[in-house]
């Protein structure tokens, strides 16, 4: 029950900013300090929740609009919290059963959060793309990915894991579709 109280409360204080609260919340003897604390980390996972429907909103209109028929999502913004991107990929994955990226912005760098399906490990695909230069760097596990990328780069990066991905996918959504 602690866990799930307060696990997405130290989370939402760390993608929104404040990395130092949870540690202070921990650490403390201070029963005053940790009501303080307490109350702030509260507020922190309130904000993030609304800035990850506002996210998770925009993002599902890209996809409905821009990317329907794609075996893979890949989104981004300039304005989207590079802290919050993991969990609204996760998101998309539930809304649209499609593996997802997620980047945000800064400048010519983005800065990716991915998300896999069963069938398809991710981490061996964004590890091949930065073997072909496409990703700053990156690397990850079968279900869930990170990488950076040039801005130049996107589209040819999003060829490519159309690409490399498509036979691996087929055969989930084969499958997925058949129950």
């Amino acid at each position: 029950h602690l866990g799930f109280l307060l696990g997405p409360r130290i989370n939402a204080a760390s993608s929104m900013g404040d990395v130092t609260l949870p540690v202070k919340i921990l650490s403390t003897d201070d029963s005053d300090i940790a009501q303080d604390l307490a109350c702030r980390l509260d507020q922190y996972n309130k904000n993030r929740q609304i800035v990850e429907k506002q996210i998770l909103d925009e993002a599902i209109c890209i996809v409905e609009n821009e990317q329907k028929d794609q075996n893979i999502i890949i989104v981004g913004s300039n304005n989207w919290n590079v802290g919050i991107i993991g969990i609204i990929a996760s998101r998309l994955i539930d809304t649209f059963n499609k593996p997802s990226i997620v980047l945000s912005w800064q400048d010519d760098i983005g800065r990716a959060s991915c998300r896999s399906v069963p069938g398809l490990d991710l981490g061996a695909k964004i590890l091949l793309a930065k073997l072909n230069n496409l990703l700053i760097e990156g690397g990850g596990h079968k279900m869930a990915a990170a990488f950076s990328i040039h801005r130049n780069q996107i589209k040819q990066f999003t060829h490519f894991m159309n690409e490399c991905c498509k036979k691996d996918l087929q055969l989930y959504f084969c499958n997925n579709t058949k129950k």
